[in-house]
């Protein structure tokens, strides 16, 4: 019965039939159900209904809602019919299932992208991401290995929304040895509070390296004042302090070390920038006093 209902479109009746077969069979019969409901949901049953959604004919959302009484048994299937189609909306339609799934979906999803299919790692990289959790920071962190620039901006932008030590660690190393200026950027604009043991060493060795850019320099002093202890004070004073010699002093770098201050908080930044707010340079004072007005804001 469910067979037909599928196949004929009348996905209504067929969520019912489902929902009445998990409400209503008695516990001691759902081990000789299961078969069936693996049956029901296998890819070879769901094909006619994969098939209308490719061409537009099955409406999305009584289709979501038939996927979501079916899981986590058409997981298997929901990620066959995300390889098969090439329609942008339809595989937009599959990743928001799997990932209103969530954590029962996260090891078939990991298998699937470790067997390498390009397109699929594309689609499944911010999927994991947004499942989050070690096991999926440890995949796309081995991901980046032999990654082409496309897949690795993938990589490096899903494990920015991997709350996990393990993807921050990775991201971390992206942000600060990576080759690819443009997955350092999006390395740095991701990363967490949580960073590995010496960041506020490497972060400002990385501001002294030749080649980096003005973007990749905004983010390296904000990433600073944001893991940063009052151990990178001294550093950050170094560019607020004004030079009689002339082009030593910069007003930009001035003005990102007091928003790294300012970022930081504390007694000891915000004394600070108080203590440069009052220079006799202008131009360092109104730098300052702007910082300090950041630190009200944020609380800090």
């Amino acid at each position: 019965s469910f067979q037909q209902l599928v196949d004929h479109g009348q996905l209504e009746d067929a969520i019912r039939l489902m929902r009445r077969l998990k409400d209503s069979v008695p516990a001691g019969a759902m081990p000789s159900l299961l078969p069936a409901v693996q049956r029901m949901a296998s890819a070879d049953r769901l094909r006619a209904l994969a098939k209308a959604l490719q061409v537009g004919e099955a409406p999305h959302e009584e289709a979501r809602r038939l996927f979501l009484a079916l899981q986590p048994a058409d997981i298997p299937a929901l990620l066959d019919f995300l390889e098969e189609v090439s329609v942008p909306e339809t595989q937009r339609f599959y990743v928001a299932i799997l990932a209103e799934i969530g954590t029962p979906a996260l090891a078939d999803v990991a298998e699937r992208f470790r067997r390498g299919i390009y397109e699929m790692q594309l689609l499944l990289a911010p999927l994991l991401g947004r499942m989050g959790g070690s096991e999926a920071a440890e995949v796309l962190a081995a991901g980046l290995q032999g990654a082409d620039p496309t897949l690795r901006r993938e990589l490096v932008k899903a494990l920015g929304m991997v709350r996990d030590r393990g993807g921050c660690d990775a991201l971390f190393e992206v942000a600060i040895g990576d080759e690819d200026e443009s997955c350092r950027i999006l390395a740095l604009r991701g990363l967490q509070n949580t960073m590995p043991a010496g960041a506020q060493a490497q972060l400002i060795e990385r501001i002294h390296s030749s080649g980096v850019g003005d973007e990749e320099t905004e983010l390296l002093f904000a990433a600073l004042g944001r893991i940063g202890d009052d151990s990178v004070i001294p550093f950050l004073t170094s560019r607020l302090k004004p030079s009689w010699i002339p082009g030593r002093w910069k007003a930009i770098e001035a003005r990102r070390a007091a928003a790294a201050l300012a970022q930081l908080g504390g007694p000891m930044a915000v004394e600070t920038l108080a203590h440069f707010a009052q220079s006799r340079r202008t131009e360092l004072a109104e730098i300052c006093n702007r910082a300090m007005l950041r630190v009200g804001r944020t609380g800090n």
